[in-house]
């Protein structure tokens, strides 16, 4: 049965990139993407010798995510 990975990061000012127009920094979305990406690849692991390969994670923003009282992703 697929179970659906929920991401919810409270906010902090220690997280926010662009103090001018209140931004999540950037750094913390791709942290946050590539967890889930490795939880999703864990999570289909059929044995203990599967083995899960790393990625170069490269992300342009267009635009910054608002920062509000959380972080979701669902």
């Amino acid at each position: 049965m697929v179970q659906p990975v929920r991401v919810l990061l409270p906010y902090r000012e220690e997280l926010v990139g662009d103090i001018r127009r209140s931004r999540w920094h950037g750094g913390v979305i791709d942290l946050i993407m590539d967890s889930v990406g490795g939880m999703v690849g864990i999570a289909n692991f059929i044995s203990k010798e599967d083995k899960l390969a790393t990625i170069d994670l490269r992300i342009d923003d267009l635009q910054g995510a608002k920062a509000f009282n959380y972080f979701k992703i669902i």
